[in-house]
Order: structure tokens, then sequence, then C-alpha cells
């Protein structure tokens, strides 16, 4: 399943955003939903390769930063295999370096920590976008097996250690000010969305208050105890939570309610759409739909049936660990081996699968067979959904 070159696009996205309004300040344009995008985005620029890691940070502009990420890229990031997800960094930093709305942004703290043996891969900036407004922006799933296990960790585990280190990064965010006199907006993409909730949820109520908005960009839910939590209750209705026309990520778990849909390109590929250079802008906003594709809801509901009904903990906590087992043997090192060569990914691990101990293959064939039960269980949803929509459709053509 290949994600389209964005090179070639038909539409306008954050880069075109940034190019738009980057010669207005935040005080002559407040921040927008977009503005929040742009900065989860900005964090998956690999610093940590190119900047200190060393505490007390030294704080450096955003134009800065981007010169630094220009000098660090060599010839051979260009000649070799150069990664889909670099290239566009590498275009949002070109596009950043010298926008008088970004680049004398203050880069006050950043973390980067990543652990095989703890399964732990965690990044986030603490960004001084005015004199009184601070960004804290959260890292998603980068294409690390370490990542994507962590991520999948979820499934099974109350904390993973990413939202432990979101919550102290948020916490010393607000520490090393007044934060009494600070409007906060946390955000992040994918894993990164469920880090802004989970660090928000458990900051302590006083801090809580200086919050204006956080922001999940397709980031999975929660589970029951931090859904439940009285502390995610209190800024639940400071949480924006954005999604594309076919999230599947975003609908996993205990999720926030929907704040509104985008219409994203290449409908139908579901890896393109979780990617939010592919969301589409109209002026200084998203492009917004009525609703999810029903392929979308089906799968929201499809996973979570699995996951929450089929499955019990234990259950869920073998198949994760028997599935990345596999995946780490075949030989795959990162998650773009297998989204962007699906075939030969699968036609790998069905191989190493038949060399596995027998009660690894009973597992994977047991969570595998109870996956499409509730696939097919779930098919009545897509059906109600789709009939839905194609009414509203004809309402609306009536109504014209």
């Amino acid at each position: 399943m290949s994600s389209p070159n964005f090179l070639n696009k038909n539409y306008k996205n954050i880069l075109d955003y940034i190019y738009q309004y980057g010669s207005f300040s935040f005080a002559e344009k407040g921040f927008t939903d977009v503005d929040a995008l742009v900065f989860s985005a900005f964090t998956y620029i690999p610093f940590e390769n190119f900047v200190s890691l060393e505490k007390p940070f030294k704080p450096l502009k955003i134009q800065d930063a981007c010169l630094e990420y220009f000098h660090w890229l060599t010839l051979d990031y260009f000649r070799d295999n150069f990664p889909d997800w670099m290239q566009k960094s590498l275009f949002l930093a070109l596009a950043l370096v010298k926008s008088k709305r970004y680049s004398e942004c203050l880069i006050k703290d950043f973390t980067d920590i990543f652990s095989n043996k703890k399964e732990s891969q965690f990044a986030a900036l603490d960004i001084q976008i005015t004199e009184r407004d601070v960004v804290v922006a959260y890292r998603g799933t980068d294409t690390s097996i370490t990542g994507w296990k962590e991520d999948f960790n979820l499934c099974y585990q109350s904390l993973i250690p990413s939202q432990s280190e979101a919550l102290t990064f948020l916490n010393e965010a607000f520490c090393r000010r007044d934060y009494r006199k600070y409007n906060f907006f946390v955000c992040g993409h994918s894993k990164g969305g469920n880090l802004a909730c989970y660090a928000a949820s458990y900051l302590d109520e006083e801090k809580q208050k200086s919050i204006t908005k956080i922001y999940s960009f397709d980031g999975p839910g929660q589970v029951d105890e931090v859904f439940d939590f009285a502390g995610h209750k209190k800024i639940v209705k400071n949480i924006v939570h954005i999604v594309p026309q076919d999230c599947v990520i975003g609908a996993l778990l205990n999720h926030e309610k929907i704040s509104y849909v985008v219409e994203a390109a290449d409908k139908g590929n579901l890896v393109s759409q979780h990617d939010c250079y592919t969301w589409k802008i109209n002026d200084d906003s998203f492009v917004k739909l009525n609703d999810r594709t029903p392929f979308s809801h089906m799968l929201e509901n499809t996973f979570n049936e699995w996951l929450n009904k089929r499955l019990n903990q234990d259950e869920r906590e073998g198949l994760v660990n028997s599935m990345f087992d596999v995946i780490i043997k075949t030989g795959v090192k990162t998650s773009d081996e297998v989204f962007y060569d699906s075939y030969n990914f699968i036609l790998k691990f069905l191989r190493r699968l038949n060399k596995e101990e027998k009660s690894d293959r009973v597992v994977l064939k047991k969570a595998l067979k109870s996956l499409m039960l509730a696939f097919k269980d779930s098919i009545p949803v897509y059906n109600n959904y789709q009939k839905q929509q194609k009414q509203s459709l004809k309402l609306a053509k009536r109504s014209a």
C-alpha cells in the first residue's frame, strides 16, 4: 500500500498554509487548529541527531533548529533511500526557516528517549511562540519496530513508558515558567495525540486551568483507567480530536469525542489517510466533512469489539508479544517495510511463523480467527452507515 507523492498533490496542505500565513505573527493572526498540526509535524524532525540532549537544554529558535537540520543532512541521505517521512520533514523545515510566524519561536526544551529494552520511543518539544503562549508538542510513532510495539502495548497495558515521560515533560514545561501567566497548547499527531491527552489528564488541577486546548490528530484513545479518571473528565472539554475520513488509529480504544472529520487525499488508502501531509486545507482551516466513511466506522467496531470483548488482557498481551517476536525474526527493521511493501512482508511473516513454536502459532491463529469473526459481525455496521450517508446525500440534493 504505497503513499501518494505529495509533491504531485493537487490540494493545499500544511506546507501551503505556512507559505500563505507565514508572514503573519501570532499577534496578528491568532493560533489555529492548523498551527497545532504544524507544530505536531515539526516534532518528527530528528533533532536528537544534531541538537544536544544535555540538560539544562540550551534554547534555540526554530529558524536555527532548521538550519542545523539542513547542515546535518548529507548527500548520503539523498543518494540512498531517502525516507518519505524525512522528505516531508525537510520541506517543512524549508517552509518554517524564514517564516515570520514560526522562525522566531523559541524551543525551550527537547527530550528524546528510545529504549528497545523498555520498549519506549518518546520525543517532545516545549516551544514558546509568544510572550504568553506555549506549545508542548509530542512526537508520534516513528518508523522503528520498537515504536510500533509500544503503540500495540496500549492494548493491554494501563501505562506505557512514553505516557510517563509525557507527563514529566509537561510538568517541567509548567515549572520552568510562572505558568499562571501563560496559555498552553498541548498537541500531537498519532501516538503524540494520545500522549497529549494522557499528560493533560494527570496534570495537577491548578495547572490544568492554564491549558487552552489539547489537540489529538488521529491519536488512539485511552484505556479504561485513563478515560474514566477524574482528571481526564476535567479537561475533556478542551480536547480537540481531529481525524481523517478513513480514520482507523484515531478510533481505537476509548477515544475522545471526534471534534470534526478532515478530508484527506487518496481516499481508501488507510496509511496515506493517517499521514497529516495529506490532510486538505482551505484558506486557514481544514476541509471538513460531515462524517467518516462507512469503512472507518466498520473498522472501529471490528477492532474495538475484537480487543475489548473477544480477547481478554492475557490474550491481548500474548498476541502482541507473539506477533512482534515473529516480525523481529523476519528481519524487518522499519514500519515502512510493513506498510509500503505489504505483500513481501506478509510472505516473510508467514514463512517465519511456520518455524515458530506451536504455542505461538496457536496464539496468533486463535487471535486471527476471532478478528475475522469480529469483522464479519461488523458488516451490518458498514451497511447501516452506508445507508445513512446515501440518505443524507439524497436529502442534500433535494434541498439544493
